[in-house]
């Protein structure tokens, strides 16, 4: 297998202007590898595809609508921690009980040693 050169070019546009008489809009063109990568089956595989913002991005762009080109929000993840009632006992002994325990006992030791 022969490595792909870097860098590798995925999609290139072009804007051209026109002094043809009575046109002000240039002319624009996007050209994209195929279009595979809209194919359903990609769009799937990742939520929130990076795919889609390129393409709409590109379809504002040639629509002259530059204040509709942008990145769309990320979904935010749910990351939850599910932890069991010795799990939650034990977290709460560590970090309320004994830290506190550890830092007075330390403290007191280095009282004593320099009274």
């Amino acid at each position: 297998m022969v490595p792909t050169p870097v860098p590798l070019v995925l999609a290139a546009t072009a804007e051209k202007s026109t002094a043809a008489p009575g046109t002000t809009t240039p002319t624009r063109i996007m050209v994209v590898g195929n279009a595979a990568f809209l194919a359903d089956n990609i769009l799937q595989q990742v939520a929130g595809s990076a795919n889609l913002d390129l393409f709409m991005n590109g379809v504002n762009w040639l629509a002259q609508a530059e204040e509709l080109v942008g990145l769309s929000p990320k979904a935010p993840d749910d990351r939850s921690v599910v932890i069991t009632g010795d799990q939650q006992r034990w977290l709460f002994l560590s970090s309320v009980v004994l830290l506190p325990l550890l830092v007075l006992l330390y403290g007191g030791w280095v009282w004593w040693k320099r009274r």
